[in-house]
């Protein structure tokens, strides 16, 4: 009686393993169709991505080409704002006698200089 008891005990104390057993070797195969499996190669195959990456490196390929085709536009700007009024530093008597080192460029004196 005590091993008929011990021996129920032990086969319910095991029963949850060995049904886990079960569902992790069911778990672990994987069932395929012929759809699934050439979806799963299309997708984890190294040699198709390469093969996807040079598809997508001609493209870009084709499209600098084109673009060599087409004219080439640039702009350019900049901006100066001085602040005072400049001075050009000459020799003196580079504008005639007795007109300084120094002299101020205005519209007054650009009309005189003509």
């Amino acid at each position: 009686m005590n091993r008929g008891l011990f021996l129920v005990s032990v086969l319910w104390l095991w029963g949850p393993f060995a049904s886990s057993q079960e569902l992790d070797a069911s778990a672990d195969t994987l069932e395929l169709t012929l759809n699934k499996a050439i979806e799963l190669a299309l997708t984890d195959n190294p040699t198709i991505h390469m093969a996807n990456k040079e598809i997508e490196r001609v493209d870009y390929a084709k499209k600098e080409a084109w673009s060599s085709l087409f004219p080439a536009i640039s702009a350019d700007g900049s901006y100066t704002r001085n602040m005072k009024l400049q001075v050009l530093f000459l020799p003196d008597g580079v504008f005639g006698p007795g007109t300084g080192g120094a002299w101020k460029w205005d519209s007054k004196t650009a009309l005189q200089g003509l």
